[in-house]
């Protein structure tokens, strides 16, 4: 499976996804951090990523690799700080 943007409706599906606990391989790809301006929207992320910025792709990595899936990123242009 591909999820590609990580953004609020991205988030929501990763979400989701990891509550099926289906197992199996999605590739991942968005090449943005996230931020405050992401902090009411997104399923994933909070404060504490508001405040480091860490690329979306890794937080949604991070809750599907707990949730069992094998999960793959598309190596893309990662956006400057």
């Amino acid at each position: 499976m591909g999820l590609i943007g990580n953004g609020a409706i991205g988030t929501g599906v990763a979400l989701i996804l990891a509550e099926l606990r289906s197992g199996g391989r999605i590739v991942v790809c968005d090449p943005e951090r996230y931020g405050p301006e992401n902090r009411g929207t997104y399923s994933l992320g909070g404060d504490h990523e508001a405040a480091t910025r860490p690329y979306k792709v890794d937080l949604t990595e991070d809750t599907l690799t707990a949730a069992g899936y094998d999960v793959r990123e598309v190596q893309a242009n990662r956006t400057a700080e």
